[in-house]
């Protein structure tokens, strides 16, 4: 078994990625046998026990598009975890075309995508994860569901996609395939944007509901789920490393942000100067 990918899997594949970083004892058990990880140019290296920002990759079935792209930064300093998204169809400069943000992947794969993310916002990025939508579907399943309130009645059909979308409003318990309609569902007023900020809402209920030791008995299960869609930059060294900085906070903060925005035809626009500003304020 690899053991990278056994603890990798469960923890990041949730989409909230820190969800098994309590199992700290686990890890160590097994810091004999460590990974290398998957190393691109583009990464900062990371000043220990500083903040840590991780970028978050989501792909399509294609694997071409990144249509989901979250960063999350683990402070122990301000105790807390910060998350914010890039909405799919943010505005970039690939070689010399925009482009929406959620294309860069089929550029030149997560190095181009991380490339954009630090123009973007001039923020250093230390670590990345890229995972399958098929992941998040298994992962929700073996921690027995979220529970979560759907915010509107949610219809939408695209046989290409082999996607089919059918929840009602309301409180109710997610399971693995209606987590996944939630989370693809793009069908708002505000389009995108209000998806990423649904997306934000559910990775803090899987924080605020599984973060505990109840759910350590359901790792050999998601590791088998999700072994094959998963692909990362950490060794488990570096996993070890965000354990530690998780295990010492008392009681984290989840910090939930959205991004200033405006809209240009069908792009969105994020202000450089304006984003700068908040994660210099919540991302260092």
């Amino acid at each position: 078994m690899n053991i990278k990918r056994f603890i990798i899997s469960f923890s990041f594949s949730t989409i909230l990625l820190l969800t098994l970083f309590i199992t700290v004892g686990f890890i160590y058990i097994y810091n004999s046998n460590l990974g290398l990880g998957e190393e691109i140019a583009e990464l900062d290296k990371a000043v220990p026990n500083q903040t840590k920002n991780i970028v978050v990759m989501g792909t399509d079935k294609s694997g071409l598009h990144s249509d989901v792209i979250m960063i999350f930064s683990v402070s122990t300093k301000n105790q807390a975890v910060s998350c914010t998204s890039i909405p799919r169809d943010t505005r970039v400069n690939v070689r010399g075309s925009y482009i929406k943000i959620t294309e860069a992947m089929a550029y030149g794969g997560e190095s181009t995508v991380i490339q954009e993310l630090k123009e973007l916002t001039g923020l250093q990025v230390h670590d990345y994860v890229t995972f399958s939508f098929k992941a998040v579907e298994d992962v929700i399943d073996a921690l027995g569901g979220v529970d979560f309130y759907v915010p509107q009645n949610m219809f939408y059909q695209d046989p290409e996609q082999d996607l089919y979308i059918n929840l009602k409003k309301g409180q109710q318990l997610l399971n693995g395939d209606k987590s996944l309609q939630l989370l693809r569902f793009r069908s708002y007023p505000l389009g995108d944007i209000q998806r990423t900020k649904v997306q934000r809402e559910f990775m803090q209920a899987v924080f605020e509901q599984k973060a505990n030791a109840k759910y350590i008995a359901n790792v050999p299960k998601v590791y088998a789920a999700v072994n094959r869609n998963i692909k990362s930059s950490l060794s488990l060294a570096e996993v070890k490393d965000y354990a530690v900085m998780i295990s010492k906070m008392e009681n984290p903060e989840f910090n939930n942000i959205e991004l200033p925005y405006s809209l240009a035809g069908n792009f969105v626009i994020l202000n450089r100067e304006d984003v700068s500003k908040i994660f210099v304020e919540n991302f260092y």
